[in-house]
């Protein structure tokens, strides 16, 4: 059975979806840090956000979201799908249109033990070029950057 897989821009009423994401998406994949968000913070996140990102693109397979990425400038704020996705080929077409959006390059954040973000970036043709502490979280980071004569 093929399953279809649109990608399009996102609309402010697609917020509760973009934050159902972004909590199943983090949940499973920050255990190494506390991480205590309620399902209604990342929904007040995702809502105070969405008009100050330049893009906001929603993947969708049968007409449910399951993906997104968010960008600011040069820089992709949010990249998530839901973790029942894994594997499907959403990351990748994700970033596929990223690289479409953004021809001259894009930099991420990810933590530094995020090892499955840092495996599927590379293998997209990311590179690590600096490491550090975030903000917010005061957890260790890596930035990643994509360039296309890279």
């Amino acid at each position: 059975m093929i399953r279809v897989r649109v990608l399009r821009d996102a609309h402010i009423e697609y917020v509760p979806d973009l934050a159902r994401i972004l909590g199943d998406a983090t949940r499973k994949a920050y255990t190494f840090m506390a991480w205590d968000h309620t399902d209604s913070g990342f929904l007040d996140f995702v809502g105070g956000m969405f008009t100050t990102w330049d893009s906001v693109r929603l993947a969708e397979i049968e007409g449910r979201p399951v993906g997104f990425s968010c960008v600011d400038g040069d820089v992709v704020d949010q990249l998530f799908f839901a973790s029942d996705h894994q594997g499907q080929g959403v990351g990748a077409l994700l970033q596929n249109d990223l690289k479409h959006q953004r021809p001259e390059g894009f930099g991420l954040f990810t933590f530094q033990a995020n090892r499955a973000a840092r495996r599927f970036y590379e293998k997209q043709g990311l590179i690590a070029v600096a490491f550090g502490v975030s903000e917010d979280e005061n957890e260790p980071d890596v930035r990643y950057e994509w360039k296309p004569d890279a």
